[in-house]
């Protein structure tokens, strides 16, 4: 170090701070994204949240009939108790275009029921997150199933966001993973190809994925290797 490096030090510690602190101040220069995985809870839940320990929050949004089960309902406890947020996906996966509003309803409030009971049991308050199977919001029945959301509490925290005009009580997401594509084309839109959507993310997209063996295989583990992400829930920095 110069001598004229310490004479700076040196005043800077008489005027009473410590200017080698910038010098020595870690950052962390990661962007923050929210990864969200919808459909589970099923065996796949288990790799995930094992890969998850000590490496970042996600949000979940979990089904009612996964949920209805013994293991789902642990799978679903497990998830909120390490750190991660559980919302609301309906209960049987419909489109809400093509259903009554009451069964809307339904499908809504059974399965609110269930993370009720899982946050309960957790010691944990519900945040109350809702997103639409196939982003489909229902079409002529949009504003009566909005207020049915508004009514029972729902917000979409980090989704709502103007930056992409969504600005629903609902969570969408800013970038598809299109990881659902990789198993729909049976390969043929390959793990590389979801992988480079996931690493084109800009600060805080909202990331659709799904509750896929390719999560653990391959998505969670690309993140931790590359390092420049850094996976938080919907309802952090809120």
């Amino acid at each position: 170090m110069k001598r004229g490096t310490f004479i700076v030090g040196g005043l800077g510690l008489l005027l009473g701070y410590n200017p080698f602190s910038v010098l020595f101040a870690s950052s962390d220069d990661r962007r923050d994204i929210y990864l969200t995985i919808d459909d589970g809870p099923n065996k796949n839940t288990d790799d995930i949240l094992n890969k998850l320990k000590g490496n970042g929050n996600v949000s979940f949004f979990f089904l009612g009939e996964n949920l209805d089960t013994g293991k789902g309902f642990e799978r679903a406890y497990r998830a909120v108790s390490e750190g991660h947020s559980v919302g609301n996906h309906s209960y049987s996966h419909p489109y809400f275009s093509k259903i009554k509003l009451e069964k809307g309803r339904e499908e809504v409030e059974r399965t609110h029921e269930l993370i009720e009971r899982i946050h309960d049991k957790a010691g944990i308050q519900n945040p109350r997150l809702f997103r639409f199977p196939y982003g489909d919001t229902g079409s002529d029945n949009r504003e009566g199933l909005k207020k049915i959301l508004i009514d029972m509490g729902y917000s979409s925290y980090n989704c709502n966001d103007e930056r992409y005009g969504i600005r629903d009580v609902a969570c969408g997401w800013t970038l598809d993973s299109k990881d659902w594509k990789h198993y729909m084309t049976k390969g043929e839109y390959t793990i590389q190809e979801v992988l480079d959507n996931v690493h084109k993310s800009k600060k805080h997209d909202v990331i659709l994925s799904h509750s896929y063996p390719i999560m653990s295989s391959h998505i969670l583990p690309s993140i931790i290797k590359q390092g420049s992400l850094r996976l938080i829930s919907l309802v952090e920095n809120k």
